[in-house]
């Protein structure tokens, strides 16, 4: 008999990097946020800002919003609204690295009197 096999892989286990410091987010229980991701601690038990991580985590190894709703037992909707804020953190660090502009007059442009 011919079929086709399917491969289950054991999932990936998601390590938090104890390195890195968020400024703001001295209240995020990394722990938690990791087995989070692993599947093994409950959503509901995570404060907002560690189920953001979570998600942040699951989003960097590749995972999609519906992989990423599926392991931490959570609505696409709350997985959306982890995106929004990631989104809108990564627009915030983007416009404070950037470059700062300041206006010079070509050379031989007239002066402007104040």
């Amino acid at each position: 008999m011919t079929g086709a096999t399917r491969t289950f892989h054991a999932p990936r286990i998601m390590q938090a990097d104890p390195t890195l410091i968020v400024e703001g987010q001295g209240d995020i229980d990394w722990v938690a946020v990791e087995r989070a991701a692993n599947g093994t601690y409950p959503r509901a038990l995570l404060t907002d800002k560690e189920a953001v991580e979570a998600v942040a985590m699951l989003r960097a190894a590749g995972s999609t919003q519906r992989d990423i709703a599926d392991r931490l037992k959570t609505g696409r909707q709350e997985v959306q609204r982890a995106y929004d804020v990631l989104n809108t953190r990564a627009t915030r660090a983007a416009k404070s690295t950037s470059p700062k502009l300041t206006p010079q007059l070509r050379q031989g442009a007239p002066e402007v009197a104040a």
